[in-house]
């Protein structure tokens, strides 16, 4: 998932030399994702659907659940739709929010649903699963940029940097679609800083030799970039 296919291959093959344990049909993640790491993105999907479906000929329930979502997160909206099919059943078999995260996720994928993808990423992250919570909110935002609703794709974009920030410099097909993460300038920094600590905008003006319409025009351009509308908000998200 960090991309290292030699990596991947060297310990794909080491594995390959270990005596057979018993069927574990959540190991071909390695190979799936050894493929991904390739950039072969269609050999992954089939090794993926070949696994979730020897794992449900064997009644392996919980390995279905891991190996569907996987297909998900690979980004293909058809194939989405039936693992949510599948998801969903999983979910109302078995107890646990995992199961019922994993579902919501796999429908909200399949339909281009940002706020589904977004209140996935929600339920995701409370459990700690802060990967597919990224490239929930990563989708999010490329589904609203889409539809032109660019402060939501770039809060949603600045969400997903924060998430992925958190998982070892995965580099996962969902995340490196994304659109680069929004950046401030020097100046719009120096005057979100300024203005995070309550400066009004004369104040800042004057301590920085600038026009208050000047302070304004570069307020309006960090609220846009960082998809919020308030100081307070600035704050909270300069603090986080």
């Amino acid at each position: 998932m960090q991309g290292d296919a030699d990596a991947a291959e060297a310990a794909l093959a080491e594995r390959g030399r270990l005596p057979a344990t018993g069927f574990f049909p959540e190991e071909r993640l390695g190979e799936a994702w050894l493929h991904v790491a390739r950039g072969e993105l269609t050999r992954a999907r089939a090794v993926l659907t070949a696994a979730a479906q020897e794992a449900f000929e064997r009644g392996e329930t919980a390995s279905e659940g891991i190996l569907l979502t996987d297909l998900v997160r690979l980004g293909e909206a058809g194939e989405a739709g039936e693992a949510a099919g599948r998801l969903a059943e999983i979910a109302a078999e078995c107890t646990g929010l995992l199961h019922r995260s994993r579902a919501d996720l796999a429908a909200a994928w399949a339909a281009h649903d940002p706020d589904g993808l977004l209140a996935a990423a929600d339920a995701l992250e409370a459990m700690g699963a802060d990967l597919p919570a990224a490239e929930a909110a990563s989708t999010a935002a490329a589904v609203l940029r889409g539809a032109g609703q660019s402060r939501r794709a770039n809060a949603a974009s600045v969400r997903a940097e924060a998430l992925a920030a958190r998982c070892e410099g995965a580099r996962t097909p969902a995340l490196m679609a994304r659109e680069a993460a929004v950046r401030l300038t020097g100046r719009e920094r120096e005057i979100a800083l300024l203005a995070s600590r309550s400066m009004l905008s004369k104040d800042i003006a004057a301590a920085l030799t600038i026009s208050v319409r000047t302070v304004d025009n570069h307020l309006q351009r960090i609220y846009h970039k960082l998809g919020i509308t308030t100081r307070k908000e600035l704050t909270e998200r300069l603090l986080r």
